[in-house]
């Protein structure tokens, strides 16, 4: 892993820690100081390492923030796809099973209409 800081001024404005599997990329923990300063730090340090990585053949990146407009904008424009990534993959019982599946395949087929 590695860890990512934006400074100003010798000022800590946000970071990021970056876990690296190529090729995948996942951001297990990111923040930012408040302040009217540090308002768009988060985003532009979100956007250079995407970038970096983009240049370094990294093909996935599980970042923070997809549903956050502003980063989502920035993953779209540098060539990605938002991808939901949400699985459950252990059920207690084989009804709870049935039971989310089927809600599932009724909500994808609400998108589709």
């Amino acid at each position: 892993g590695r860890c990512f800081i934006l400074k100003k001024s010798n000022q800590l404005l946000s970071g990021l820690l970056v876990i690296e599997d190529f090729p995948k990329v996942y951001a297990m923990f990111s923040g930012r100081k408040q302040g009217k300063f540090a308002s768009s730090s988060e985003i532009y340090l979100l956007w250079a390492i995407i970038k970096k990585y983009a240049q370094e053949n990294f093909q996935e990146f599980d970042l923070l923030g997809a549903m956050v407009p502003s980063i989502a904008k920035i993953k779209l424009e540098l060539g990605g796809k938002l991808v939901r990534s949400d699985k459950i993959y252990y059920f207690r019982s084989s009804v709870h099973r049935i039971l989310f599946h089927f809600l599932v395949s009724r909500r994808q087929k609400r998108r589709l209409l």
